[in-house]
């Protein structure tokens, strides 16, 4: 079947059986078949039955006959898509997996400074030790996500990208939240926080699916202690918050003053994010594929390089004299986020002649 094939139109089921019985009975009002006679009206209604046995197992074995071929076409299409990009926004795009890399580096640099105590069969986190500990757990997971978004512009998958961002912009917020509070159980009871959410998902399969987890008791005993420590508010979304357990992200991100961004925050959530069906588009407007790279772009960016200058700034600390490395890596985080935003807008101009270039954009939104 042809991709661009309409599947309700053609031949129906109706129609198909009515040629065949027509076929077989010819002139005949009566025929033998498999030791049973049958008339046009029976022999239609053996077809009919048979059919609903037969036809799906036929066509599922016609249509896994050629997996392989689709395989290498799916990838064909998947690497013109790509190639599409890659052709408008590439220095965009390899700035962009450079920022990533060198977040990576910040990542491994600054985990070494951590005291760990470890034994044959785990790892001690110090209480001095605990807020780096969470804070570098943070950033591992959010380049994780940087890779996820990044996957994703590579492929033009944009809505996904942003979806992803939403993410990340919740772990520079959360990772800024313990910054500020320096507050050893905060971090610890937002490391341990993963329980109840293991609680009330393992309590969902159950609930829904009528699945119970194996380890269920487990991670039952273990969420009824940390509510005994920490009251029933540690139950909420962001119960680990001690300041005030009942607040939700939006409060917290104004709290601690990190709304630059916020503003895209509830887009990125949209459950009616709607579109045609442009997995594999080649004719789609290429102006309003490049364009609606700005936002995802802008925010990964701007997500990623205060995530690294705050958790940077906290390993410092205040009693140390700034080392090169740190002053270096300060200043390629601020950089490089101008650097993406220039080499985006002559991109972007170079395919869409009616936007600003970058040396045209008003003085504040350079900033």
């Amino acid at each position: 079947m042809d991709m661009n094939d309409n599947i309700f139109e053609g031949i129906s089921i109706n129609e198909l059986v009515d040629n065949i019985v027509d076929d077989k009975f010819g002139e005949d009002n009566l025929i033998e078949f498999e030791g049973r006679s049958f008339d046009k009206g029976s022999y239609r209604i053996f077809l009919l039955s048979d059919l609903k046995n037969r036809i799906g197992e036929f066509f599922t074995i016609d249509l896994l006959a050629d997996v392989d071929e689709q395989r290498k076409y799916y990838n064909s299409l998947m690497a013109a898509r790509k190639r599409r990009i890659d052709n408008k926004l590439n220095k965009t795009l390899s700035l962009i997996k450079s920022i990533i890399l060198k977040s990576s580096e910040v990542g491994k640099s600054i985990h070494n400074t951590i005291k760990i105590e470890k034994n044959d069969n785990s790892a001690i986190v110090p209480d001095e030790e605990m807020i780096k500990f969470v804070l570098m757990k943070i950033h591992s997971r959010a380049m994780e996500v940087c890779g996820e978004i990044l996957v994703l512009l590579d492929y033009g998958f944009i809505l996904g990208a942003l979806a992803r961002w939403r993410s990340l912009f919740e772990y520079t917020v959360i990772a800024q939240i313990l910054i500020d509070l320096n507050d050893t159980e905060v971090a610890y009871m937002y490391l341990k926080h993963d329980t109840v959410s293991y609680y009330k998902s393992a309590n969902d399969l159950y609930a829904y699916a009528k699945h119970k987890v194996p380890d269920f008791k487990d991670i039952e005993e273990d969420y009824l202690q940390l509510i005994e420590k920490y009251g029933e508010g540690y139950t909420k979304n962001y119960g680990w918050y001690k300041p005030n357990q009942k607040m939700d992200f939006i409060s917290l991100v104004k709290k601690h003053k990190m709304t630059t961004l916020l503003g895209y925050f509830r887009e990125s959530n949209m459950p009616n994010h709607g579109s045609a069906f442009r997995i594999f588009e080649g004719n789609q407007d290429i102006k309003e594929k490049i364009n609606s790279y700005e936002i995802p772009v802008q925010n990964l960016v701007l997500s990623i390089g205060t995530l690294n200058q705050s958790i940077l700034q906290y390993f410092m600390g205040t009693q140390r004299e700034p080392s090169l490395g740190f002053v270096t890596f300060m200043n390629f985080f601020g950089t490089a986020i101008e650097q993406v935003t220039k080499s985006f807008f002559e991109e972007r101009k170079k395919v869409d002649k009616s936007k600003p270039s970058y040396e045209e954009l008003p003085p504040f939104n350079k900033e």
